[in-house]
């Protein structure tokens, strides 16, 4: 299985020079370093986006969350289900936000709005189920990249 991590870091512009602040250079360099095997790595920047796209939320709901259902269905049985609660158990598995409501001295727990994500983090959610899947139910998803061929 392929070993991917994911990491957001900051850049700093000064004088028409882009480069990571001193705290992400250390990281990024500690995760490159976490590689000792010797393989060839893609590292892959994107600039993050203000929101997800359509087109990520048609590749979830038409791709991702119909394979899940079908396994759910079709293998387990569990004839009743819908995308709705396919949904929801990710959400709950993945958006899961812990929240303090300071006047009734309360924790509760909701769920982050799909809709607000950004792509690079409705992209992380993405993998983070077709991890789970993999790891958990034994199936394979295919991402965007696979299909398209993108090594």
């Amino acid at each position: 299985m392929k070993r991917k991590i994911v990491y957001s870091a900051k850049i700093k512009k000064e004088e028409g020079k882009t480069f990571l602040t001193s705290k992400d250079k250390k990281s990024v360099q500690e995760v490159l370093d976490s590689w000792s095997d010797g393989s060839d790595l893609r590292i892959t920047i994107e600039k993050l986006s203000a929101k997800a796209t359509h087109n990520q939320f048609e590749w979830l709901y038409g791709v991702v969350y119909e394979e899940v259902l079908d396994y759910f269905q079709n293998v387990q049985g569990y004839e009743d289900i819908d995308i709705d609660d396919v949904d929801i158990f990710f959400k709950r598995k993945f958006l899961t936000v812990k929240k303090y409501d300071a006047i009734n001295n309360v924790t509760y727990e909701e769920f982050k709005n799909k809709r607000n994500l950004t792509t690079v983090e409705l992209k992380e959610f993405i993998e983070k189920i077709i991890l789970f899947c993999a790891e958990n139910f034994h199936i394979t998803i295919s991402t965007p990249e696979d299909m398209l061929g993108v090594q």
